[in-house]
């Protein structure tokens, strides 16, 4: 099973997303756009390519960016010199490309966890894009204690995975938990039948403030109503 993120480059309004994939032997593998493409943009004509700085079109003879890297070279030495400083910064090479045709790169686990350990407060950060993306109507506001294991070694990589995903099922639990009490206190609160929670405009409203909730059934809320009203008694007795 692999463990997918989606990565943005912060520095920029128009990166794109960029998928990466954990497998099993703790190999990334990143689809990565070159730092390149920010200075060219392809046409019309198959593989052929136009410089964004001087308007001259290249022919290439295949996918590679060899040919567009000499014409910076030689044309254009100062931008050359910066595209290939920034390409070469970082294992992940965040760039803000306006393509996304390039072969499959593999980073190493050991450069992900040092980028980690750099910024780990960044990292929880990302823990909480991907909870919310799992469930569009939950933002968690914390996380379990056991997500700051994000700056374990690699080879308790998995043991974080499992971690992850227990910390989302738990809060999005907490969440389906929080909603249906709140719709049985409605439903006690306003001396509405059961049948109340099947009507469609209720479901309708339900669904659109809380895109990631599906309402409960009449019988299945009917379980939940009897141990509010059996709490509600053992208050009253005390």
């Amino acid at each position: 099973m692999h463990l997918t993120f989606a990565l943005y480059n912060c520095a920029t309004t128009y990166a794109p997303r960029r998928q990466l994939y954990i497998s099993q032997n703790h190999i990334l593998h990143l689809t990565m756009p070159s730092w390149i493409w920010t200075a060219f943009e392809k046409t019309n004509e198959a593989r052929n390519v136009k410089c964004l700085d001087c308007d001259q079109a290249l022919k290439r003879k295949d996918t590679s960016t060899k040919t567009m890297w000499s014409h910076l070279r030689s044309k254009h030495p100062d931008l050359f010199m910066k595209l290939k400083k920034s390409q070469e910064e970082s294992p992940f090479r965040k760039s803000p490309v306006r393509s996304l045709h390039s072969p499959l790169k593999k980073v190493k686990l050991e450069d992900v966890n040092a980028s980690f350990n750099s910024g780990s407060s960044k990292s929880i950060s990302k823990i909480k894009e991907l909870s919310a993306s799992i469930n569009p109507a939950f933002v968690p506001l914390t996380m379990q204690p056991q997500i700051t294991t994000i700056n374990q070694a690699p080879s308790n990589f998995e043991a974080l995975q499992q971690a992850l995903f227990k910390a989302i099922d738990l809060q999005h639990q907490a969440f389906i938990d929080s909603m249906e009490s709140r719709i049985v206190d409605l439903l006690v609160r306003n001396n509405l039948p059961l049948s109340f929670v099947e009507d469609p405009d209720f479901e309708f409203m339900v669904s659109t403030i809380c895109p990631g909730y599906q309402p409960k059934s009449s019988p299945t809320l009917a379980i939940k109503l009897q141990a509010h009203v059996m709490n509600f008694e053992d208050t009253k007795d005390e």
